[in-house]
């Protein structure tokens, strides 16, 4: 074994213990408790699907706002993945098959990375900066799925050179399954779209001087076919494209998700957005810097007329994606393929120079190295989280669960008000006894409900209206930072209970009486002091029965 070889494998080595360490790491960060908004609403609605023999429910049957209304699943598969998860191994084997979904995605990209470039150390701050993007993504959600299809589709599409027949028969299962776990499957179609009319492109004048042709036309051609044929292998059909293109514009208006990167966070039309914090400085930071080194690359292709050429279709895609990540917040993550393509094409010019002997080869690109460095420090703040990771498994502080309890004894009648956030928390533990106001499904509740929804919260002029008249609410449930409101609820409601995150109003008149008399049982029963003419004191609870008070999290 030659000299050479023998530092060839030690650096494998090295890169190989160095990358196991840093997905192990990755894995720990990413075994999160239970956060996400979202997940009480897919636990719920697989736990339907199967007790209806697997018929998917043709309307909403949680809101009384919405009911009767057309509901499209376009998550139902990734739904019963999840209720049938929950339903063996409970939160944890949830909470492991997000981690796991993550960390095969970064495996699959890294491999990607060293396919495409052959440099360990471009591959070790690839993954670093894709951990990253995905970290804001590390939801139980249907989502993670589309993360690891994008990976294996990046890997088919992008570095196989030499794509055989036989391969469309995994690609056609492929397609199918991702559409009935994740719409977002409909932009892998675009995605093909753009290869194949990039390819008439090239028949224009002076194209040819500026990219290079795409490769493998017939077969993404086929893969094209093959990917608007799923559309129709799912309940939906057409209906799904609609679905998702009508839908985009409720979310972008009211969910924080969906809002730009770089948004102005002071806008009217954002209305959720009021008095928020800015997004993460570092976020904006590598957004910017990976877009900057992909057109940074781009250019270095149309202006350096003896090094390589980006192909029309890749260079495409890369904007599209670069584009994408630029609209909203959820679509970070697929930076994570302009920053492959920058990557394969800088280590290109480098061999390119290297082979020319003008100048010695470098192994690692700057604005990597860059990026990298300044990410350092979420993983020393990721690391940290690692202990309660282990030993907790729902992160409880953002959610009513002290009012949940109490509304599960006392069967209260009558019409609910509840955040938008804690809608699928209270479906998931109260359905059918209460159906709720709103929940998450902002493009079924439409952009009218989501108004009058923070017009509420936030009493806003027209609240009471709303209140009182619109909606006739019996109830309200909202965080404790609304729990003293100035405007709503009006003097005829009643406080019935405060803990530190939530509030719960009982409208004071006739037709509540008897849930007046449920409110003033349940208190009597837990040997809990309430006046039904003043309603809840926080402070003589405290003193009469601090145990009680510690267990619901009552705090003066």
């Amino acid at each position: 074994m030659t000299i050479e070889s023998a530092d060839g494998l030690f650096q494998k080595k090295v890169f190989t213990v160095f990358f196991l360490s840093l997905l192990a790491l990755f894995f720990l960060i990413s075994y999160k408790p239970i956060f996400s908004n979202d997940i009480w609403l897919h636990l719920k609605a697989g736990e339907i699907i199967t007790k209806n023999h697997f018929q998917l429910p043709d309307s909403d049957p949680f809101s009384y706002t919405t009911e009767g209304r057309s509901w499209t699943l376009h998550e139902w598969l990734s739904q019963l993945v999840f209720s049938h998860v929950y339903q063996f191994t409970g939160f944890t084997g949830l909470r492991l098959l997000r981690s796991f979904v993550e960390i095969l995605t970064l495996a699959l990209i890294s491999w990607a990375a060293y396919r495409q470039t052959g440099h360990y150390s471009i591959t070790l701050m690839i993954l670093l900066t894709t951990a990253y993007l995905l970290r804001t993504r590390f939801f139980v959600r249907p989502e993670i799925f589309s993360h690891l299809f994008m990976a294996l589709f990046y890997l088919i599409y992008f570095t196989l050179r030499k794509h055989k027949p036989w391969y469309l028969l995994p690609a056609c299962l492929g397609f199918i399954l991702w559409i009935n776990v994740h719409s977002f499957m409909v932009m892998v179609i675009f995605i093909l779209l753009i290869a194949v009319i990039s390819r008439g492109f090239f028949v224009i004048q002076g194209v040819e001087g500026l990219f290079a042709k795409p490769w493998e036309t017939r077969f993404k051609a086929a893969m094209l076919v093959v990917g608007v044929l799923s559309i129709f292998l799912t309940p939906y059909h057409l209906d799904l494209l609609n679905y998702v293109f009508s839908g985009s514009g409720v979310a972008k208006g009211y969910i924080i998700e969906w809002q730009p990167v770089f948004i102005s966070l002071q806008r009217e039309s954002y209305m959720a957005l009021r008095g928020a914090v800015a997004y993460p400085l570092l976020l904006k930071v590598v957004v910017l810097g990976i877009i900057i080194i992909f057109a940074g690359s781009l250019a270095l292709s149309l202006f350096w007329k003896g090094g390589p050429r980006w192909p029309l279709d890749e260079a495409l895609i890369g904007l599209l994606m670069s584009g994408l990540a630029l609209s909203a917040i959820r679509f970070v993550w697929l930076l994570f393929i302009p920053l492959l393509l920058s990557a394969r094409y800088f280590a290109m010019a480098l061999d390119v120079v290297d082979r020319r002997n003008t100048m010695p080869i470098v192994s690692k690109i700057p604005g990597l190295l860059f990026l990298s460095g300044g990410i350092l420090f979420w993983i020393n703040s990721g690391a940290k989280t690692i202990p309660a990771n282990l030993h907790q498994t729902i992160q409880s502080d953002r959610y009513p669960t002290a009012i949940t309890q109490i509304l599960k004894v006392t069967h209260l009648d009558g019409r609910m008000f509840n955040p938008i956030g804690w809608g699928g928390y209270l479906i998931f533990h109260l359905y059918p006894h209460y159906k709720v106001f709103m929940d998450g499904r902002a493009v079924l509740h439409g952009p009218q409900l989501l108004q009058d929804h923070y017009t509420i919260l936030h009493a806003r002029r027209g609240c009471e209206e709303l209140i009182d008249k619109t909606y006739q609410f019996d109830f309200m449930l909202l965080p404790k930072i609304h729990g003293i409101l100035e405007r709503c609820p009006a003097p005829t409601w009643m406080l019935i209970f405060e803990n530190y995150n939530s509030s719960l109003y009982l409208r004071n008149n006739v037709r509540n009486r008897a849930n007046l008399f449920r409110i003033k049982d349940y208190y009597r029963a837990q040997h809990v002091p309430f006046d039904p003419v003043k309603g809840f004191d926080m402070t003589r609870v405290i003193q009469e029965n601090p145990g009680w008070a510690s267990e619901l999290n009552i705090e003066d």
